[in-house]
């Protein structure tokens, strides 16, 4: 998904928010600047998503284990997606469910063709994550440490002070 595409991005403990100059940390502590690298690195957070193993969510390999959402990605067009990520053992998985923020759509005999097309897109959208999550709603990934990690950065990893 590009960038362009992301309205907001919320952390554990952090926001990432469309500003004038594109994603930019909200809330900063006073004297601290941006890491670019750890920074594109939320940003890029749901590109080419990786995973080494798949388990049904009940499985009894995962019994027990206690998925905590570390990350929500909204878009702009009032969709988004939030992942939960665990560890045990040494090992990280992940659960990534779909959302749209529409769940009812009016339509009016007196609305534009242009204003019916937005409408229809919207509606299309809400299909498309509907799709999605019934197919990954019912799966939990094994994933990498690297992956894990960039999944759960938090604010102190963003941020470094100025020089």
């Amino acid at each position: 998904m590009a960038q362009a595409d992301i309205e907001r991005i919320e952390g554990p403990d952090f926001a990432i928010v469309r500003g004038e100059d594109g994603l930019e940390l909200e809330a900063m502590p006073r004297g601290t600047k941006e890491k670019p690298s750890e920074m594109n690195k939320v940003k890029n957070a749901l590109d080419s998503l990786r995973f080494d193993e798949v388990f049904l969510a009940d499985a009894d390999e995962l019994r027990g284990l206690r998925l905590q959402q570390t990350l929500d990605v909204r878009l702009t067009d009032g969709s988004g997606y939030r992942v939960a990520l665990a560890e045990r053992d040494g090992e990280h998985f992940l659960q990534i469910a779909g959302y749209h923020t529409v769940d009812r759509v009016a339509i009016d005999r007196e609305e534009s063709e242009e204003e019916l097309e937005g409408k229809a897109a919207i509606l299309a959208r809400a299909d498309e994550i509907a799709t999605f999550n019934q197919f990954h709603g019912s799966w939990v990934y094994r994933v990498s440490e690297t992956t894990a990690e960039k999944l759960g950065l938090r604010q102190s990893d963003l941020i470094e002070n100025q020089s």
